[in-house]
């Protein structure tokens, strides 16, 4: 079975939150539906928000939340059956007989840092990439150690790698000195980037440097 999933719960503020990705591509945000007993679509979105306990557990990399606006009252649905669903195939891609309530809301935050942890288009930390060194691996054998180090550069600096730094950093990723994730965390611990930090793309969109699709 190539997708997997769950229905975690639905919120009384009108929310049902869960995960879902495609094995064969668990970086892609997958469009879902949630359908309940009575054969309604009551929520349609993407899946590709970041979770951090989904990181742990292996699932693509933590990318893959589900976090969607139901289209009619929660208090309709709770406890009852519900469908998730890929969008377009409508194949099944989890039922749970019985969705309970969450007992809480994930506690949102105002403002700008609010708006940045609920786009799933970009990262909120650096650290959200943790769990995606099998991707940069993936690219440093399709491409090379020196075309990360560059892409490296450009996606949390924002310009060219400088030659001492080039040099450095594909020493550093032959001789296992650091993973790949371990150079990107190290650009981002620097002066450079902490004077002038930049909003970064998220794994799940086409934009990221490091996909090799």
């Amino acid at each position: 079975m190539t997708l997997q999933g769950s229905l975690d719960g639905i919120s009384l503020s009108g929310y049902v939150e869960g995960w879902a990705y495609d094995t064969r591509a668990p970086l892609r945000p997958l469009p879902v539906c949630v359908i309940d007993s009575q054969r309604r679509v009551v929520a349609r979105g993407l899946a590709g928000g970041y979770r951090k306990e989904l990181a742990y557990e292996g699932h693509a990399a933590g990318w893959c939340g589900v976090r969607l606006k139901l289209s009619v009252n929660p208090l309709e649905l709770a406890w009852k059956r519900m469908t998730l669903v890929e969008a377009g195939s409508r194949r099944r891609i989890v039922r749970h007989d019985c969705v309970p309530y969450l007992v809480s809301d994930p506690v949102r935050q105002d403002g700008i840092e609010g708006l940045i942890a609920e786009d799933p288009t970009v990262i909120g930390s650096l650290d959200q990439l943790r769990a995606c060194d099998e991707l940069f691996k993936a690219f440093i054998k399709a491409r090379g150690a020196e075309a990360f180090v560059r892409a490296a550069y450009r996606y949390v600096l924002g310009r060219p790698a400088d030659r001492g730094g080039r040099t450095s950093g594909i020493e550093h990723l032959r001789s296992g000195s650091l993973s790949p994730f371990g150079l990107i965390q190290t650009l981002g611990d620097s002066d450079e980037y902490r004077s002038n930090p930049r909003q970064l793309c998220a794994p799940v969109m086409a934009a990221f440097p490091f996909r090799v699709e």
